[in-house]
């Protein structure tokens, strides 16, 4: 019951602390890092912003890994970008 409530303070005092919606951390020409939510985050929605970001240089982002790995708090998710 504890965990519970533990969990469910967490992720509601995430969003507070900065981690609320995806932010890219790095990009270039050769890649894209966004910080993310792994609980409250999706896929599509990391895909679109990395897209948005290498279409920049005329390329596509492509899924290459997750990092930090955690259930629910806060990890990067890397994308390189690549030609079309």
């Amino acid at each position: 019951m504890r965990s519970i409530l533990l969990v469910t303070a967490l992720l509601l005092t995430l969003p507070m602390i900065g981690c609320g919606n995806p932010a890219i951390t790095e990009a270039t020409p050769d890649g894209v890092a966004i910080r993310h939510l792994a609980a409250a985050d999706d896929a599509a929605s990391l895909q679109a912003q990395a897209d948005s970001e290498c279409g920049k240089y005329g390329k596509k982002a492509k899924f290459q890994r997750y990092a930090d790995e955690t259930l629910l708090g806060p990890r990067n998710a890397y994308f390189s970008c690549v030609s079309p």
